[in-house]
């Protein structure tokens, strides 16, 4: 992850400190036009399932978002920028756990 702190820094999800909440973060490469979102599940957030709008992607081009715990790409999701900014993705997160999404353009 260490190349995409080079680029933007986007909140994802309103900042909170409760137990009960979900995190959420992107960083994104423009020059690059890849970056990650980071989801966060706290332990006493309800929600099985959180939407997440990536930011800062150009609307015209394909995006894949890839799980990256998911080695066989079962959940991948490819899109365009606009539709990933405008109906965003379901994050699906354990309790007490974080997932990285990559986010890629597809060429």
């Amino acid at each position: 992850m260490r190349p995409y702190w080079y680029g933007c820094y986007y909140q994802l999800l309103e900042p909170s400190v409760d137990f009960d909440t979900w995190q959420a973060y992107e960083l994104f490469r423009e020059d690059l036009n890849m970056g990650v979102a980071v989801v966060i599940r706290r332990e006493n957030a309800p929600e099985e399932m959180k939407k997440i709008y990536p930011k800062g992607l150009c609307k015209d081009r394909r995006y894949l978002v890839h799980d990256t715990n998911d080695e066989n790409g079962v959940y991948d999701i490819v899109a365009t920028g606009a539709s990933l900014m405008e109906r965003g993705f379901e994050a699906r997160v354990e309790k007490r756990d974080i997932r990285i999404f990559k986010i890629s353009e597809i060429k």
